[in-house]
């Protein structure tokens, strides 16, 4: 915030309402995709899948379709709440990456956090909404971390243009 400051662009703090909600949406939207694009080919070629993407494939085989198209109009309707709401008085929304600096590789618990949910809460909102975003590092002593630009009002062509001038500024 400091170094968007310097480059002369108005910073202010936001409340944004939704995101959490937003971010619930997430997994029941994409797993369900997933599931729908993978359909066949798990349903003969299951042993081929790597654990992991088995077991997050694997519930959304008997999920009921009302859980999607819920989590669909929540998105909708928290989407749009959210997006009037930041577009009345912010351009470019400025949030941290992640809830978590980075963890060790295979860590399934930080701190007493769930690590996989908290990498994605913070993102998945923006990715939800059709929104453009930009992810830079940010250098602080310690683990790594980062930020995310995230374009509320303007297009990518502007965002990519603010990102490089952070990016400079914070080298």
């Amino acid at each position: 915030a400091d170094a968007l400051t310097a480059l002369g662009a108005p910073v202010a703090a936001q409340d944004t309402p939704g995101v959490a909600e937003l971010a619930a949406t997430y997994p029941v939207i994409t797993g369900a995709e997933a599931y729908a694009t993978h359909r066949r080919w798990f349903a003969e070629r299951r042993d081929e899948y790597q654990p992991a993407t088995a077991a997050r494939l694997a519930p959304h085989a008997e999920a009921p379709a009302h859980l999607y198209v819920d989590a669909r109009r929540e998105r909708r309707r928290v989407g749009r709440a959210l997006l009037d709401r930041l577009g009345a008085s912010c351009d470019v929304l400025l949030c941290p990456t992640t809830r978590l600096r980075a963890t060790p590789i295979g860590a399934t618990e930080h701190d007493g956090v769930p690590v996989l949910p908290s990498m994605l809460q913070l993102t998945s909102p923006f990715n939800l909404l059709d929104r453009p975003v930009v992810a830079l590092p940010v250098p602080v002593p310690g683990l790594p971390a980062g930020v995310q630009l995230v374009g509320i009002t303007v297009g990518e062509d502007v965002l990519l243009g603010l990102a490089r001038a952070l990016e400079r500024a914070l080298r």
